[in-house]
């Protein structure tokens, strides 16, 4: 079951026109081996893919030069200057299967996820294939990158000097494997390649990735600094045959608006999604619930628990308002939700900040409210979520604002709008 349908807004908001069936190859990855899975979560049932991952080796330096790492390898070589590049689109790469998928088409789309942490210009120490595990047949290539800057990130000095990316050879199920082109050219990474890599980090099995840098682009330095994103898209092939320091400014352009983060956030894109309100627990009550998939399919039955709220005060409506809405928010109207399946997590008579959907859940009829998107409101104002979701879940909007007032979230909230409504398109409120 879904558990918050908000089948319009992906987390990149992505426009409409570039949902396709997509004739590319993607990487695939178990815990620190480059992915290509799109998760289903929170406020998003758009079914897309998340690639590529790296996970973090700690490195231990020696304070002479030149500098090394536990693992020998020598990292005082941090010039942007790669190997020679041929100039091909991974789009254009041999492929076996197809697969539903949002591309993205220029550096914005990486930006517009909260799952991002950085870009970075890494250098590939070294390479090795193994074999894959149970779970993900085939081989994998290893290869340990040195950090040789952080373009961008959303704290400084995020990413430790050496990571290490895993790219599977075979894919596997609804997966891609590492793409071939018709003269043997690969996207994988190679031993002395320099790359731009947007990376990310997953809580749930705690490694670093690539996000999305192998479907559409895949950002190389060749052995005259120059750029090459190996992509069809304007919005990145227009950087390449240009020094770095191109790209560079186009980031720092994007991401410079005073708003960018908070827009970025999770906090900040449920806010284009869904109603930000401050309600009361009236009343709780143990609801069965019956569920087919189809006329074929066998019957089953869940129980929910279906609280009654008082809307105390709307602080901040969704930029992107559905056709269909099922409710109009006002304050002071009671509403019926769920919040998560069959947990009562939510006390009564207590006052919570939280986002509404403004549309009934299909199976259940009424709005379904993840505990991500719940803090308790106390005496003086300031917020607390609930944490009753596991920890890898990264769909919490409230987490990095313990502590904050109400007044400060509805501010923060309107700025985020205020970034979203002045850098995209669609229907608006």
């Amino acid at each position: 079951m879904k558990k918050f349908d908000l089948i319009n807004e992906t987390i990149s908001h992505f426009s409409d026109e570039i949902i396709a069936e997509a004739d590319t190859k993607t990487l695939e990855s178990h815990k620190i081996t480059v992915v290509s899975r799109w998760y289903l979560f929170a406020p998003i049932a758009a079914a897309c893919l998340i690639i590529a991952v790296a996970a973090v080796i700690v490195p231990i330096f020696k304070a002479d030069s030149p500098v090394l790492d536990n693992s020998g390898f020598d990292l005082s070589n941090t010039d942007l200057i790669g190997l020679p590049a041929e100039n091909f689109s991974v789009s254009d790469m041999k492929i076996d299967t197809k697969m539903c998928r949002m591309p993205l088409k220029e550096l914005n789309d990486f930006l517009k996820t909260p799952n991002l942490q950085a870009f970075a210009f890494v250098r590939v120490l070294e390479s090795e294939l193994v074999d894959n595990n149970d779970s993900y047949p085939g081989k994998q290539q290893i290869a340990t990158v040195q950090v040789l800057s952080e373009v961008w990130s959303k704290q400084d000095n995020s990413l430790p000097q050496v990571i290490t990316v895993r790219q599977s050879i075979y894919g596997h199920g609804y997966s891609f494997s590492s793409l071939e082109h018709n003269n043997g050219v690969t996207n994988l990474l190679r031993d002395g390649g320099v790359y731009l890599l947007p990376v990310a980090y997953w809580q749930r099995e705690d490694y670093w990735y690539i996000y999305g840098g192998s479907m559409d682009t895949l950002f190389e330095v060749d052995d005259k600094g120059l750029v090459w994103s190996h992509s069809k898209y304007k919005g990145f092939n227009q950087f390449d045959g240009k020094d770095t320091d191109v790209i560079i400014q186009a980031l720092a352009d994007i991401t410079s608006d005073k708003n960018f983060n908070i827009a970025h956030s999770f906090f900040g894109l449920t806010s284009k999604m869904a109603v930000l309100a401050e309600v009361t627990v009236l009343s709780a009550e143990n609801i069965q619930t019956k569920w087919q998939y189809d006329e074929n399919s066998e019957v089953s039955y869940f129980n929910n628990y279906h609280h009654t709220l008082r809307i105390d005060r709307i602080h901040s409506m969704p930029t992107i308002i559905e056709p269909e809405q099922s409710w109009e928010p006002a304050d002071g109207m009671e509403l019926v939700i769920v919040a998560n399946d069959d947990e009562n997590y939510i006390e009564l008579n207590k006052r919570y900040l939280m986002y509404i959907e403004l549309h009934n859940n299909e199976v259940l009829g009424v709005p379904l409210v993840d505990s991500g998107c719940i803090a308790e409101i106390f005496d003086d104002r300031t917020i607390e979520p609930i944490f009753t979701t596991p920890e890898y879940y990264f769909w919490r909007v409230f987490d990095d604002f313990k502590g904050y007032t109400v007044e400060q979230m509805a501010e923060l909230a309107e700025n985020a709008k205020s970034w979203h409504l002045a850098n995209s398109q669609g229907p608006t409120h």
